[in-house]
């Protein structure tokens, strides 16, 4: 039977305190260089005071997104925040921009403008364009461009696309078909007898494990859905209890059958290599925007940060669409390999920017050979967790 091995596994940690204060010139030259603000500084080339009066906009940017989202449903275009080559907050409407935006906020790092076709009218065009492509079997990636306000989608042959497509095209001329020779593909790691002997690793599949969670009183550890379903932490055997794995779903989880034995118990902390990550809050999709910094960890590439895309980024996922976030690196490093799937994906809530303590998903994978996403970031949502009856565990449940 093939087993599948899972790194990342947290120990039981203390709760750690903060203050969402600003902090001193002083206080942020002693700041860990793992922080948030650290990583954004060292990203974008910005002081770490710089780093953090930014962190406090992108917080209020959350809160704005929001509200308009609410007030607006019909007019609002999409936000999302540009880092380079001058930092401010993008908010678009297909009416009044200016006045619109100065209704809810009068912060100048805000900028409105103008948009062809609001967020609603993209998101309900790439869902059923979606539909009728796969309907028809062809395979296709797709996401949003706010800044044009369009909808893109990468298939491998546009032209062929086009007949089936007439119809829909005529009623929603602002679909865009582009060429692509690949899609998304999930980051399991296959080590052969062979190969492990070169890798000094045992044969069989690897994966990272995600976060602690809970079902009801019951504590375990979750991984992608994708990965094998028999698992072991340091040899010993897991119990696998259940999982999803089609759409937008890809996870699984599982118990440890003697705590005791283990001597580990599943709770709100993360291992991100030599560092520890305390989640505080669980954040879903809805609370995501672009422009958000936000980290993973895995097995192979350790942890790797960068800038959230796309927030409803559509590929088949086991014959049904599914929609993940995409995270691209500023710095052009690969964000995701084989053997990270699974692995924790987190950012922060600290208005500040001094902790990464909030849950936003897991590793699903990246782009493949064939696409120009080969070296992005693909996760799942911690929205989806809900589907296996599950809660991530933070600090809350470990008082």
């Amino acid at each position: 039977m093939k087993r599948l091995r899972i790194v990342g596994i947290a120990a039981a940690a203390l709760l750690s305190f903060y203050s969402s204060h600003a902090l001193c010139s002083s206080e942020l030259a002693e700041e860990d260089n793992s922080t948030p603000i650290a990583t954004y500084s060292r990203m974008f080339g910005v002081s770490k005071i710089e780093a953090q009066q930014r962190f406090l906009i992108m917080a209020e940017s959350t809160k704005v997104q929001e509200i308009l989202r609410t007030k607006y449903p019909t007019t609002f275009g999409g936000l999302y925040v540009e880092h380079q080559p001058q930092f401010r907050v993008v908010v678009r409407f297909t009416e009044s921009p200016v006045e619109s935006l100065r209704a809810v906020t009068a912060d100048p790092a805000f900028v409105a403008l103008p948009a062809s076709h609001s967020l609603a009218e993209l998101s309900t065009a790439q869902q059923a364009v979606g539909e009728e492509l796969h309907r028809t079997g062809i395979n296709f990636l797709s996401r949003l461009d706010l800044e044009h306000s369009t909808v893109e989608f990468s298939v491998e042959d546009p032209q062929a696309v086009e007949q089936p497509m007439r119809s829909l095209r005529s009623e929603i001329p602002f679909i865009r078909f582009k060429k692509t020779t690949g899609f998304l593909e999930t980051t399991l790691l296959e080590i052969s007898l062979d190969s492990a002997q070169k890798l000094r690793e045992p044969p069989g599949s690897y994966c990272t494990s995600g976060f602690g969670v809970k079902s009801g009183t019951t504590r375990g550890i979750t991984t992608a859905g994708h990965c094998d379903n028999t698992l072991t932490h340091s040899g010993n055997p897991l119990t696998f209890q259940a999982e999803k794995k089609s759409g937008s779903e890809d996870i699984q989880w599982h118990t440890y059958p003697d705590t005791s034995r283990y001597h580990y118990v599943p709770s709100h902390r993360v291992e991100a290599g030599s560092q520890s990550r305390l989640m505080v809050a669980v954040r879903p999709r809805s609370g995501m925007k672009v422009g958000d910094i936000v980290c993973k960890y895995g097995k192979s590439t350790y942890e790797t940060c960068g800038l959230i895309s796309d927030l409803k980024f559509q590929a088949n996922f086991e014959n049904a669409i599914g929609e993940f976030v995409r995270v691209v690196s500023t710095e052009g490093r690969t964000m995701t390999d084989y053997g990270d799937s699974g692995g924790p994906v987190y950012g922060t809530q600290t208005p500040d920017g001094r902790f990464y303590d909030t849950a936003y998903g897991m590793v699903h994978g990246r782009g493949n050979a064939g696409t120009e996403y080969y070296k992005d970031l693909f996760f799942m949502p911690t929205d989806y967790f809900a589907s296996l009856g599950l809660q991530i565990l933070t600090t809350a449940d470990d008082p």
